[in-house]
């Protein structure tokens, strides 16, 4: 009897370690996609002026020197995009930022601060659960998300408070949670 108490303690004590290992590892997990969503959402005056640089202007002759022009213009647009991308690339996988890239989740807040003369700054996100809690073979984990933004006009005398909403699905790297998707669900209505 004193053995099955013994060996009941320890299995009980076993899985509680498991348990919350893993919801420390989730806790990780959670701080990165708000980490994420933070900075994607987030706009700065410089990241703004950055974005607003104009690019060299676009080839209309043939030839070499059309070539270099194109190398020029393609060079000061992904030196622009590095810039404006700074916070966010170690937050992601390659593929997921080179997904962010294609899609243009990565600069579409940036770009609509750009033409409304804006910052951008979350004042709140909220992760749900895990929607892959359960799924055995999955080391992925994927929340939706709500996050609530201000819209700051350069002048400071108009805030346009707005939410958006989404999910972030994030993969462990190296030992690190990284996003390797966004999506969208709703936009702010400045967006549109």
């Amino acid at each position: 009897m004193k053995k099955s108490i013994i060996t009941f303690c320890v299995l009980a004590l076993v899985t509680l370690a498991l348990v919350g290992c893993v919801d420390l590892d989730e806790g990780k997990a959670k701080k990165a996609g708000e980490a994420f969503i933070k900075s994607i959402y987030t706009v700065d005056e410089k990241e703004v002026a950055d974005f607003s640089v104009p690019v060299p202007p676009t080839i209309t002759e043939e030839g070499p020197k059309g070539e270099e022009n194109y190398k020029k213009q393609s060079d000061a647009f992904i030196e622009t995009m590095k810039s404006i991308d700074k916070n966010i690339i170690d937050l992601m996988t390659k593929e997921g930022y080179e997904e962010a890239s294609r899609n243009q989740f990565n600069v579409v807040s940036t770009k609509i601060c750009a033409s409304n003369n804006y910052t951008a700054q979350i004042t709140d996100v909220v992760l749900g659960g895990n929607l892959y809690e359960g799924f055995v073979d999955t080391d992925k984990v994927r929340y939706l998300y709500v996050a609530e933004l201000d819209f700051m006009s350069y002048d400071g005398k108009t805030i346009l408070a707005d939410t958006v909403k989404g999910g972030v699905e994030l993969v462990k790297e190296d030992d690190k949670w990284k996003v390797c998707s966004l999506d969208i669900i709703k936009f702010p209505k400045l967006y549109k």
